[in-house]
């Protein structure tokens, strides 16, 4: 890592995991930083040997969701270094999978619904928890098209009853939200493809 002379931090291990524009606040974890290197080499000789096309948005983030895991195992005497990188790695997803989506075209009503769905979906999405990436962008084509209603817990299929509703011929203009859900877990899942590929790569915020 290319450090500039005013940066003056005194890392004696690189994790390229770690944005360089992060590490300060990393500095008072020097001596322990070594251990957030070897969760995500391990990481990496494990995922280098699975599967990748065809591979769903769910297993993809399940594949993420292990580094995050791994991190907080190497770091489980060092709560506050696990919690510090794990915050910066979520961050930086996140911002990378917005800047994604902010990038899609959004000339059609229906690119709109797509794009305000990927939206809602990615700043919602908690990188750390195992969640179920249909329900999820099925509540963010809600969100993000009809504004009316309101998030029901407790109540199983409530969201694809709510899709059902719809009936053919309907004269309103806005895009059907099923088609809207299924074009967004398709396009959601090129997005988390991109995040997962970047954290495979020799410098994964090397493009930021």
């Amino acid at each position: 890592m290319v450090l500039r002379k005013g940066d003056r931090i005194p890392m004696a291990v690189w994790c390229p995991l770690i944005p360089p524009d992060e590490y300060p606040r990393l500095a008072h974890f020097e001596r322990d930083l070594r251990r957030v290197s070897q969760a995500y080499d391990d990481w990496l000789a494990a995922m280098r040997g699975k599967p990748f096309v065809g591979t769903t948005v769910g297993v993809l983030l399940d594949r993420i969701r292990m580094l995050l895991i791994e991190i907080g195992v190497a770091c489980a005497q060092n709560r506050e270094l696990a919690e510090t990188v794990q915050r910066i790695l979520v961050d930086r997803l996140r911002s990378s999978a917005l800047r994604i989506v902010g990038n899609m075209p959004d000339e059609t009503p229906f690119q709109r619904r797509v794009k305000s769905a990927l939206k809602i979906f990615f700043q919602n999405l908690r990188f750390a928890r195992d969640i179920i990436p249909e329900e999820e962008i099925e509540l963010a084509v809600l969100r993000g098209g009809d504004k009316g209603h309101k998030r029901e817990t407790g109540r199983p299929g409530i969201i694809a009853r709510i899709l059902k509703r719809r009936r053919v011929g309907d004269s309103d203009p806005t895009p059907d939200n099923e088609l809207v859900m299924k074009q967004a877990l398709i396009e959601s899942s090129n997005v988390v493809k991109r995040l997962y590929m970047r954290l495979l790569s020799p410098d994964p915020w090397g493009c930021d």
